[in-house]
């Protein structure tokens, strides 16, 4: 799906992922939704999802609201609180702090 996506958008740098299998690569419960899954996301910036309905209506899942991602903020999630070390493993791997410098890195998870 990615190499689907570059051929649309070869400047973007794409990771997409089956959220219906994630369960299997990270060895937990099967999630009912997509915003079930979102939930177990480490960082509230990242759990946005953004869906095309049938009838071309924009659908926004956002389940830690949009704040962070809007003032530019990485924080985790209540389930990354229990995995910082995943946290700051993805925030050291990631380049989002070269590509936006201006980044806010909050290590407090909110509530």
């Amino acid at each position: 799906l990615d190499q689907e996506l570059s051929g649309l958008r070869a400047k973007i740098p794409w990771s997409a992922k089956n959220q219906a299998r994630m369960h299997l690569r990270n060895h937990t419960a099967a999630s009912r939704s997509i915003e079930d899954a979102m939930k177990s996301w480490l960082e509230t910036p990242t759990a946005v999802a953004v869906h095309l309905d049938w009838d071309d209506r924009i659908t926004v899942l956002a389940p830690y609201g949009l704040h962070d991602l809007f003032q530019m903020v990485i924080r985790p999630t209540p389930a990354a609180h229990e995995r910082m070390q995943q946290f700051e493993e993805r925030l050291a791997k990631k380049p989002w702090l070269n590509i936006w410098p201006n980044i806010k890195v909050v290590r407090s998870a909110i509530r």
